[in-house]
């Protein structure tokens, strides 16, 4: 089935740092309670939905975006609000 639908740039973008944001979070809990390898699988992830992005907004990027979100994929960037 083929969607219709056309995104823009800001609606790709917003949703890509919601979805690192969240799977960083995940990935942070995991370490916290000691499950490794659903760490791992978060901050996988999260940079597979940055390399997603990257893709689909290849050429049109707005400066600065790309490093920010990147930087999201680092544990040190993001602040882990998930409840202990």
């Amino acid at each position: 089935m083929t969607s219709k639908r056309r995104w823009a740039y800001a609606e790709i973008t917003g949703a890509a740092e919601e979805e690192i944001v969240f799977w960083m979070n995940a990935a942070a809990t995991a370490a916290r309670e000691g499950r490794p390898a659903h760490d791992d699988f978060g901050q996988g992830a999260a940079r597979g939905v940055f390399q997603l992005w990257r893709y689909l907004t290849g050429g049109h990027q707005k400066q600065g975006d790309a490093d920010r979100l990147e930087a999201l994929t680092r544990r040190s960037a993001v602040a882990d609000t998930a409840k202990p």
